[in-house]
C-alpha cells in the first residue's frame, strides 16, 4: 500500500503500523483489503533488495530462501 493511497488511520484499521529497521512486513491483500499482515525481525530473515517495495500476484509469486551467511528471502 502505497502512502499516497492510503491514509494513516486507515492504515491503522487494517492492523498496519510504522515498521522499524530490525523487522520486515509483508502485506498481503485480498482485492483492495488488508487480509493478512507478517512481520519477520531481521534477526531471523532478510528480504534481497530485488523484494522491496513490490507487488506480487498470487499466481507468479516466488520467494526462495537462501543463506549467505545469513538467511535471505529472495524473489523471482
Amino acid at each position: 500500500m502505497q502512502d499516497s493511497e492510503t491514509s494513516a488511520s486507515k492504515c491503522l484499521s487494517e492492523g498496519l503500523r510504522d515498521v522499524d529497521e530490525s523487522e520486515s512486513i509483508m502485506v498481503f491483500l485480498y482485492g483492495a483489503s488488508v487480509n493478512r499482515v507478517e512481520s519477520i525481525p531481521r534477526t531471523i530473515a532478510d528480504f534481497d533488495d530485488n523484494c522491496l517495495n513490490r507487488n506480487f500476484k498470487r499466481a507468479t509469486a516466488e520467494f526462495i530462501v537462501e543463506k549467505r551467511p545469513r538467511v535471505y528471502i529472495v524473489c523471482h
